[in-house]
């Protein structure tokens, strides 16, 4: 538990993140259609190189939030040998 921040209720989190996560996926899929109206041509002029920039920019984001949702709770981190580097810096007598 973080000291900083009460304990929250697991079925409280469970039901925070159904009422977010329906309100905000929601949302999303609204942006997506709108974003499609883009592609009326009688209505907007684009070429090809920027639809492929627009739907690379939706799709690095969207990898970035699934990809938030498989992380493991572990933190990866290493200093590489510095650990080792400042044990022998005791041995040396420095």
């Amino acid at each position: 538990m973080n000291e900083l921040a009460p304990e929250i209720p697991r079925k409280s989190k469970r039901k925070r993140f159904l009422t977010v996560g329906e309100k905000r996926t929601v949302r999303v899929l609204r942006a997506l259609r709108l974003l499609g109206n883009c592609g009326n041509r009688a209505a907007y002029e684009y070429t090809e190189e920027e639809v492929k920039r627009i739907f690379s920019a939706v799709q690095r984001e969207l990898d970035r939030a699934r990809e938030r949702f498989s992380r493991s709770s572990e933190i990866d981190f290493s200093l590489g040998g510095a650990l080792a580097d400042v044990e022998n810096l005791g041995d040396q007598g420095g």
